[in-house]
């Protein structure tokens, strides 16, 4: 019965916005497994913010119970060819530091193997989040969830920095974007936004542009598996840029806490690490 069927959610596309993400990958079919597409909302109301744990000012918010699988054109329209540069890769990194940073040609990082931390004096951040959270990351100064966001810079910080997360705990982790929402949205004069005021306008500004594509474009979630402690690899995204793209971490499917490690490591190319899809 058509009352019965799940909501097709769409999509609009833009081929000609440099911003436009794509995903490295075999085939569109592999990178199937590992991706849905959301709805997502913004929230105001502060009697259903509070209670939530989201910052009282307003959020965005992906509606992963609404998760769908994504059809074969939009497969195809995020999927690119593995040897691709730049392009989003879901990709497997040793758990061993020389190995991993060998790859990524760096050195003096240590390496923990209680949650499988990779660390360097201030360069990461390691979050870790409790099970069936659709946010999870917190704003410090109020300790409260911010909800999908753009990274905010400082002067001089590169826009198109490109980070990679390593899902460094057992339980399994996902990168939420919404390709349709960038920076562009932010007005050259909130760009660098350092003082309360200045960064409360610039987030308002994001939020009125995400309103503005509400129900007529999603968010996606790319889902990283977990590993125990004694794996030889872990699953990352690679080449994500923060302070670029709508986005944020999410613990939705996890059964248990579930770490990310952050790292900033410019392009992450095709032969640096082995796919994933």
């Amino acid at each position: 019965m058509r009352s019965q069927e799940r909501p097709h959610f769409a999509i609009i596309y833009d081929m000609q916005t440099p911003n436009h993400l794509r995903i490295a990958c075999r085939t569109p079919e592999s990178l199937a497994t590992r991706i849905t597409k959301a709805p997502f909302r913004v929230i105001y109301d502060s009697g259903e913010l509070g209670p939530l744990g989201y910052q009282d000012e307003g959020v965005i918010v992906p509606e992963l119970e609404k998760s769908e699988p994504l059809s074969s054109a939009e497969l195809a329209h995020l999927a690119i060819d593995l040897d691709a540069p730049d392009a989003l890769r879901l990709v497997k990194v040793p758990q061993r530091t020389n190995a991993f940073m060998q790859a990524l040609g760096r050195s003096g990082l240590l390496f923990e193997s209680g949650l499988g931390a990779v660390t360097n004096a201030g360069m990461t951040s390691l979050a870790q989040a409790h099970p069936g959270k659709i946010c999870t990351t917190i704003n410090p100064a109020i300790g409260r969830y911010v909800g999908l966001h753009i990274d905010a810079m400082t002067p001089g910080e590169d826009l198109c920095q490109m980070m990679m997360g390593v899902a460094c705990s057992e339980g399994g982790r996902g990168l939420t974007f919404c390709p349709s929402i960038t920076a562009d949205v932010i007005s050259e004069d909130l760009r660098y936004a350092q003082n309360p005021a200045d960064r409360l306008a610039r987030r308002e500004q994001i939020r009125r542009a995400a309103a503005e594509l509400q129900g007529s474009v999603v968010c996606y979630t790319l889902w990283l598996e977990g590993s125990s402690p004694n794996a030889e690899t872990y699953e990352a995204y690679a080449n994500f840029q923060p302070h670029n793209m709508l986005h944020d971490g999410t613990a939705y499917r996890a059964t248990q806490p579930a770490a990310v490690q952050l790292m900033n490591t410019g392009s992450v190319g095709p032969g640096s690490f082995k796919s994933v899809v």
